[in-house]
C-alpha cells in the first residue's frame, strides 16, 4: 500500500525569514490559518500557526513578492523535526512546500470570494 503525505492549506503570511546559503536559498514562512465558529450567539475566531519551508529559485522569487498579511495557498508535505530543549525531546512539524500561490495581496479586496460560515456544529 502506498502512503500519502500531502498537505494543502491557505492562510495569511505572518512572518518571512529568508536565508541564502552556499547551497541554496531558504524561505521560512510563518502562516496563520483562521477558523470561525459560533458559540452560543457569539462568533469566535481560532488561529492555528504553521511553518512553511520553501527552497531554491522559488524561495528567491517568493521573498521578492510576498509581504506580511498576504493570503497564500500552500501545497506540500509534512516533515517532522526532533530536537532537545534542556534534556527534553520535542517535535515540530514543517510544511515542505511544493507550490505557494498568492491568493490575495494584503489590502487587495478585489479577489475576495464569498465563503460559507461554519454553523458551529463541526468538532474542529
Amino acid at each position: 500500500m502506498r502512503h500519502i503525505n500531502e498537505v494543502r492549506i491557505s492562510g495569511n503570511v505572518g512572518k518571512l525569514d529568508f536565508k541564502e546559503t552556499t547551497k541554496t536559498a531558504v524561505l521560512n514562512i510563518s502562516m496563520a490559518c483562521n477558523q470561525s465558529r459560533k458559540v452560543n450567539d457569539e462568533w469566535i475566531t481560532d488561529t492555528d500557526w504553521f511553518n512553511v519551508v520553501v527552497f531554491g529559485d522559488t524561495a528567491e522569487r517568493l521573498n521578492d513578492r510576498l509581504s506580511i498579511g498576504d493570503t497564500i495557498l500552500v501545497s506540500g508535505k509534512l516533515k517532522t523535526n526532533t530536537y532537545e530543549v534542556e534534556g527534553e525531546k520535542r517535535k515540530s512539524f514543517n510544511i515542505m512546500a511544493f507550490t505557494v500561490d498568492t491568493l490575495m495581496a494584503k489590502g487587495d479586496k478585489s479577489n475576495i470570494q464569498e465563503q460559507g460560515e461554519d454553523d458551529g456544529n463541526s468538532p474542529f
